[in-house]
């Protein structure tokens, strides 16, 4: 009932604009928890799942959603040690960043995959 209130004081681009550094942070915490808390091994990632979560799997996007597991910028490598991945699953990923960012998140995923990954 107040947010509905406040979307008509302020208008809904305005209250999301006032409410976004609150979610932000709630997602980085989310984020540092998760990461504090995941085992070292055996982890099955999917990078750039938009709203798209697979169940059982470490769910991994730069778009903030209350599903997300990790909030992350692909760009910037990936935050799990190396080898620690049996799987990494990236749909409709490669084509939203440039040649040479896609070219360093591929060897970052070899990074991360276990042999035999």
């Amino acid at each position: 009932m107040l947010k509905r209130i406040i979307v008509q004081l302020l208008g809904r681009e305005r209250a999301n604009r006032v409410a976004a550094p609150y979610h932000d942070w709630r997602a980085r915490r989310r984020t540092r928890h998760r990461l504090a808390t995941l085992p070292g091994k055996d982890l099955c990632i999917n990078i750039g799942c938009g709203p798209n979560f697979l169940s059982g799997w470490i769910n991994v996007d730069m778009a903030r959603n209350d599903g997300l597991d990790i909030m992350w910028d692909l760009r910037n490598g990936l935050p799990f040690p190396s080898e620690s991945c049996t799987a990494v699953f990236g749909e409709h990923v490669i084509e939203h960043i440039t040649k040479d960012d896609a070219v360093r998140l591929l060897k970052e995923c070899h990074r991360v995959l276990q042999k035999g990954g």
